[in-house]
C-alpha cells in the first residue's frame, strides 16, 4: 500500500509482499497492519508512545498518521521516522 502525498524523502518498508511509504501521511492503521509487533515495541523505544495502548488510542488509530503521533507525544516527525525505520529494519532482519 502506498501514501499518495509521498515524497522523495519518503522511506519504503517493506515486508513480504507488501510496501508502505513512511512519511507525515502515512496512517498509522496501515504500518500496524503490516507490522503488528510495532504495537509492543515502540512504548519500550520511548515512554511517550505507551499512549498507543490506551483505550482512546484504539478509536484514534483509523485516523491517525504518523504527522499526529509527532505532534501528539512531542517527538520530531524525523525522530519518530528514525524510530520506525530502525525498527522495520530490525524486522527484516528477523525474517
Amino acid at each position: 500500500m502506498e501514501d499518495q502525498n509521498s515524497t522523495s524523502d519518503d522511506i519504503p518498508a517493506t515486508k513480504e509482499n507488501s510496501t508502505i511509504e513512511l512519511s507525515a501521511n502515512t496512517r498509522l492503521q496501515d504500518l500496524f497492519k503490516i507490522y503488528p509487533q510495532l504495537w509492543k515495541d515502540l512504548p519500550s523505544m520511548n515512554s511517550a508512545f505507551k499512549m498507543l495502548n490506551s483505550p482512546l488510542a484504539r478509536i484514534i488509530i483509523p485516523k491517525a498518521t504518523i504527522a499526529m503521533m509527532s505532534e501528539r507525544s512531542g517527538i520530531s516527525l524525523d525522530d519518530i521516522l528514525l524510530i520506525l525505520k530502525k525498527l522495520i529494519a530490525k524486522y527484516q532482519r528477523e525474517k
